[in-house]
């Protein structure tokens, strides 16, 4: 990883090589973009309506 100063990369809680391919074929987030994505709005250094954040975001997952 020193080739890489600065470049950190986490899979799943582990530390990897940038080098290393870490996309497989039976990925879909890589193989077709699936994905979660979810905003929210800050004031304040804190979440506004948190509650239906977390909401939009679980109905989302399934």
């Amino acid at each position: 990883m020193a080739d890489h100063p600065g470049v950190v990369v986490t899979l799943d809680g582990q530390l990897h090589d940038p080098q290393a391919p870490l996309l497989y074929a039976d990925d879909l987030a890589a193989v077709r973009g699936d994905g979660i994505f979810e905003t929210l709005l800050v004031r304040d250094g804190g979440p506004c309506l948190l509650g239906a954040h977390l909401d939009r975001l679980a109905h989302s997952a399934r």
